[in-house]
Order: C-alpha cells, then sequence, then structure tokens
C-alpha cells in the first residue's frame, strides 16, 4: 500500500513519536510510506527505512489561519498529486493534530482517517485557561472533523466523541498506539 502520514511536525511529544513508530513498522512489511510534515522541522532520527517530507519551509505554525488556509490547501492538494503521480493510488492517509486535520479537513484528498490522540475535553479545558481566541480556534478545529473518518488511540477517547455533542464522525473506531 502507498501510505501518507501527515503531521504538523517532527518536533516534540508524543503523537511525533508514535507515527513514527507506526511508519517504520509498516515500512517492515513493504508498505510505502511517506510522512508529511507541514513543518520543516525534525527532532528525531529517521529511521532509512521512511521518507520524509515537509510541506513549508518554515514552522507553519499559522498554515490553517483563514488568511493563510487557501494556499495552504492548494499547496497540500498539489503536493498530493506530484506524490501520486510517482506512486499511483494513495491507500491510506493518516492525519494528525489540529493544522494538518485543519487542512485535510477542507481539501479535496480521498482516503483520510484523522486520528485523534487526546481527550477532546481536557484539550479544550487546557485552551480555554489561554483565553477566548485559543478556545475557539481550538473548538473549531475539533468541529471541522464533523462528517470524517476518525481514529481514536482509546476507547476512552472514542466513548467521550460519541456521547458529547461536538463531532459527530462519519466512522470512529479505537487502534491502541503501536510500542516496543
Amino acid at each position: 500500500m502507498n501510505i501518507v502520514i501527515v503531521i504538523d511536525s517532527l518536533v516534540g511529544g508524543g503523537a511525533e513519536k508514535v507515527m513514527l513508530t507506526l511508519a517504520e513498522e509498516m515500512a517492515k512489511l513493504k508498505h510505502r510510506i511517506t510522512i508529511l510534515s507541514l513543518a520543516n522541522s525534525i527532532e528525531y532520527n529517521i529511521p532509512e527505512v521512511l521518507n520524509v517530507e515537509s510541506l513549508f519551509a518554515h514552522r507553519a505554525s499559522k498554515v490553517d489561519r483563514f488568511w493563510q488556509r487557501k494556499n495552504s490547501i492548494l499547496t497540500l492538494q498539489t503536493w498530493f498529486e506530484k506524490k501520486q503521480s510517482e506512486l499511483g493510488n494513495i491507500d491510506l492517509v493518516l492525519s494528525n493534530l489540529d493544522r494538518s486535520n485543519n487542512l485535510l479537513a477542507r481539501s479535496n484528498i480521498k482516503n483520510v482517517h484523522f486520528v485523534i490522540h487526546n481527550s477532546v475535553n481536557a484539550e479544550l479545558a487546557r485552551q480555554k485557561k489561554l483565553g477566548p481566541f485559543s478556545y475557539l480556534y481550538l473548538k473549531k478545529s475539533k468541529q471541522n472533523l464533523n462528517g470524517k473518518s476518525l481514529i481514536c488511540v482509546s476507547k476512552g477517547v472514542e466513548k467521550e466523541i460519541i456521547q458529547g455533542d461536538l463531532i459527530n464522525p462519519s466512522a470512529i473506531a479505537t487502534i491502541y498506539n503501536p510500542f516496543d
């Protein structure tokens, strides 16, 4: 299979490490994996079996803001068109984290599943403390997942989304994080 994992950057936290681990294991199974980082920032040692590309030459911290969104989505769609011409059909796209999700949710890219790494309610509660703009940005980011296929990293996250009224996915499943 041709698989693309899209993520905001390869700096910092757990989602980045989880996707690198998953990508490496899928590559060992002979799938063609490309990790597409929105930002040109990498703090991890990348295994030789993985292909990592960056969509933007900068930190990509505002690529999903309303004044940048249209151009960012066009850049993303152009990248996917080029990748498809190189590889053939892209069988699976895994989108991770809010900036990536915001762009992919509004794009015409097919076979996208959105990975939810954290409790939505806990994230919103943390963001509320940072002020109304931060909170509203995150709330809108989560609402962009309405009608989308979601993959949750735990049954607790899945249950929270199903029981809540913020996100109404087209499909939802739990696939636990890979680990060594």
